[in-house]
Order: C-alpha cells, then sequence, then structure tokens
C-alpha cells in the first residue's frame, strides 16, 4: 500500500514536468477523477487484504528503507516514468498532436490551462499506469491471499480499467472530463507503450523475487 502511494505521488510529479512542456496541466475534473476515483481508492482498499492461510517462517520485510524495498520502489518507478515519457514523446511528434501554442506565454491564476490533447494524452497513460501498478505490486502468496480474494480492491481495480477503455476509446464524448479527442491510433500506440511498460515492471519484479532476494527467504526459512 505506502509502495503504490508512494509511487503514484511521485508519478504526479513526473507528469507534471511532462505537461509544463507544452504549457498545459490536467483540469480540475480530472485531477478529482485521477485522485479520488484512482489512486486513492486503490490505495485504501489495498489494506483490506486477508492473511496467507498457510503460515510459514519466513516473515515480510517491514523495513522500508532496506535495500529491497529502495528496489522496488526506485525501479517500478523508473520504468513507470520512462512509460509516461515515452509516450508523450511518441504523441507530441505524432500528426494528431496541437501543441498549446496559444496559451504558452499566458499566465492563468487557477493553474495552468487543461483543455489540450496533451493533457488528455497523458491522463490516458496516467491511468492505465496507475491501474496496472497495482497489480504488479500487490504481492499474495506467501504473505496475503489473492488480489481477487480482497475484493473491494479488485472491485475497484476492474472498474478503473473499464472507466479507462471507455475514456480512451470514446475519448470525443468525454467533454465531461475535459477531454480534448485525440486519434484511434494514437490511442492504441499509447496503450501498447504503456502495457510494455507493465510488462517490463512484472518481469523486473520477477527478477528481484526469484534471484536476488531468494537468500532473505532461505535464510529466515
Amino acid at each position: 500500500m505506502t509502495k503504490y502511494y508512494g509511487i503514484t505521488q511521485f508519478l504526479s510529479i513526473v507528469n507534471t514536468v511532462i505537461l509544463t512542456e507544452d504549457c498545459s496541466y490536467f483540469t480540475s475534473i480530472q485531477l478529482i477523477y485521477k485522485n479520488f476515483i484512482n489512486t486513492l481508492l486503490i490505495t485504501f482498499c489495498f489494506s483490506m487484504c486477508n492473511p496467507f492461510k498457510k503460515l510459514i517462517k519466513a516473515i515480510p520485510n517491514s523495513n522500508y528503507l532496506d535495500l529491497e524495498n529502495h528496489l522496488i520502489f526506485w525501479g517500478h518507478l523508473v520504468i513507470c516514468s520512462l512509460g509516461l515519457i515515452g509516450s508523450y514523446v511518441y504523441y507530441a511528434n505524432s500528426d494528431d498532436f496541437e501543441p498549446n501554442v496559444d496559451h504558452r506565454y499566458c499566465h492563468f491564476e487557477e493553474g495552468w490551462y487543461g483543455l489540450t490533447k496533451s493533457s488528455t494524452a497523458n491522463f490516458i497513460a496516467a491511468n492505465i499506469t496507475y491501474v496496472l501498478l497495482s497489480l504488479v505490486l500487490y504481492k499474495s502468496k506467501p504473505w496475503k491471499q489473492p488480489i481477487w480474494n480482497n475484493k473491494p480492491l479488485f472491485a475497484i481495480i476492474i472498474i478503473n480499467a473499464m472507466l479507462i477503455i471507455l475514456i480512451s476509446l470514446f475519448n470525443e464524448h468525454m467533454s465531461l472530463l475535459d477531454i480534448q479527442p485525440i486519434g484511434t491510433t494514437s490511442v492504441l500506440i499509447i496503450w501498447l507503450i504503456i502495457l510494455l511498460t507493465g510488462a517490463l515492471c512484472i518481469a523486473y519484479k520477477l527478477i528481484l523475487e526469484k534471484i536476488v532476494f531468494r537468500r532473505r527467504e532461505i535464510n529466515r526459512s
């Protein structure tokens, strides 16, 4: 839970840096969706898991400053950050991209101008990343029961996954979220980049679990 929330907050900084390149940012309604419907609900439901039924001698690493937790935290953060940057670099160089030229030198009392295509592209990429990250970071056996047994968390993840799919496919009808329409091809490639990022996160996690930290579990057994 702590790792997930911490990584998503650092990724919010990455989002900010990316969007300031186009003098843009998420609108208030987009921030409400990203923060309250996605990240905060998922973070809250992480704590509703039940312990694994079969007890073992090994205990989980509770030292947040330990090397293992540092590698898990910063490794996933770097991979996800590269995914967000890669998806934006692709979109910013696509024919569908329209730079925020009209507001580049304007200052707004309520913050950056958010009704831009760059905001839409990053909004979609960020919310896909947050959903995938929750699946990657959830550690079940031998500490907790499988993620589908945590019904509130699993339900929130499924709902968020369905919502971001609908937003992606029908973004031209999402004016309620201040979404500026972007092309279907662009959306599909953004999805592909973020899904590949998720695959890299899974591979990275498996390497840490199976190779690097296998000795810790053996020593505690």
